[in-house]
């Protein structure tokens, strides 16, 4: 008598510990799709970004070539009637990097 009830408890083992699995698989499942698709529009996003930067870069060396060439052009007499004036004690930084010596 006591056989059947060992099966049933062996069953029911079996049963609880297939659903485990296979609820631990389909979390497995759904974490992967969600990384998956999370991955995919970061990509996306990167590439958007690299071309604006690259836009905005085109914009900046535009709007450099504008200035050297404005700058260029202006004489000392035109940036007096601007209004602008001498800068007067004037400093200057020098920045100096790191660099490794090699051989001594």
């Amino acid at each position: 008598m006591k056989q059947p009830r060992t099966n049933a408890y062996a069953y029911e083992l079996e049963r609880r510990v297939l659903f485990g699995v296979g609820g631990l698989l389909l979390v497995i499942a759904l974490l992967y799709i969600y990384f998956l698709a999370f991955s995919i529009a970061h990509v996306t996003l990167r590439e958007e970004l690299v071309r604006k930067t690259a836009g905005l870069a085109e914009e900046v060396a535009l709007l450099e070539k504008e200035y050297l060439v404005r700058s260029n052009g202006i004489t000392e007499n035109e940036a007096f009637a601007f209004g602008l004036v001498r800068a007067e004690n004037r400093l200057f930084i020098e920045k100096r990097t790191l660099t490794f010596r090699t051989g001594q």
